[in-house]
């Protein structure tokens, strides 16, 4: 397994961690003896550390994502725009084939 990989799901695992706090936070504000203020920004914190493991995510995915095409076989780089909107599993994703055009199930793999 590649070490682009490893980090790619690294960063998806800690940016699902990500909500603990945040669920954390907003629970405890309702309770006297926190201080509003410190929740808030606990809450905001959490929030921008959850963005930024998902845009390293998503930086790697554009970077070193190579999808097969189900039809011709043919391996590509997805655009930007289809990799963010197409329909998706673990090792899945639905993309349009620069070479025969088909859009369809593409084998996706983070090299």
């Amino acid at each position: 397994m590649s070490k682009y990989k490893i980090l790619y799901f690294l960063c998806i695992v800690l940016a699902i961690l990500c909500i603990v706090p945040i669920i954390t936070c907003a629970s405890l504000m309702e309770q006297q003896p926190w201080n509003e203020t410190s929740l808030t920004i606990g809450v905001y914190v959490s929030i921008g550390v959850m963005f930024a493991f998902i845009l390293v995510a998503i930086g790697i995915m554009m970077t070193r994502s190579t999808f097969r095409c189900g039809k011709c076989g043919m391996e590509f780089k997805g655009k930007p725009f289809d990799i963010i909107r197409g329909a998706h599993t673990n090792n899945k994703r639905v993309m349009t084939c620069p070479h025969c055009g088909t859009r369809g199930i593409c084998d996706h793999e983070i090299k």
